[in-house]
């Protein structure tokens, strides 16, 4: 048995959950007001462009209708997913969502159990720490499946989506 070993696990173990108790907090403090000003700007944006174009807006929680006649487009907040319909059928979705926060890795494993468990905690605190540097500061973005690539502002979305 190494001691040695076993000493250096519990105090990774103790940084490790440091680190998710503050990016917990971060995430609570910074990125989620980010996210939620996200989703606004998306529903604000859709109201205007449509609005623009002579459609009637109605406006719910966590959704926006615009009708012109019979015809019907609507974005609902499905937490970081806004589904934009048009009438009945779903057109595309556009995905908010926080850049870097991508926790997953892979690596490969030493043969000896503590040695792996030191190697597992390691990665795990550096890919904590990547996530504190994006919580700190974080970048929000809008993703359509149609598009398919991020953008920065709702409006540019919007207009991609349905600006001829």
């Amino acid at each position: 048995m190494n001691i040695g070993k076993i000493r250096e696990i519990e105090d990774l173990k103790e940084e490790f959950s440091q680190l998710q108790s503050q990016n917990n907090q971060l995430y609570q403090a910074k990125v989620e007001p980010a996210l939620i000003k996200k989703r606004s700007e998306l529903l604000d944006a859709f109201s205007r462009f449509f609005e623009d174009e002579g459609f009637d807006i109605e406006k719910l929680p966590n959704k926006v209708v615009a009708r012109y006649k019979s015809t019907t487009f609507q974005v609902a907040l499905e937490g970081n997913i806004a589904k934009i319909y048009n009438g009945n059928e779903q057109f595309t979705d556009v995905f908010i969502e926080v850049q870097g926060h991508n926790r997953s890795d892979s690596y490969t494993l030493p043969v000896d159990k503590l040695d792996q468990e030191i190697t597992k905690l390691k990665r795990s605190i550096e890919t904590e720490k990547r996530v504190t540097s994006h919580f700190n500061n974080p970048i929000v973005t809008y993703t359509a499946r149609r598009i398919g690539r991020k953008m920065d502002s709702a409006e540019e979305v919007i207009k991609k989506l349905f600006a001829n």
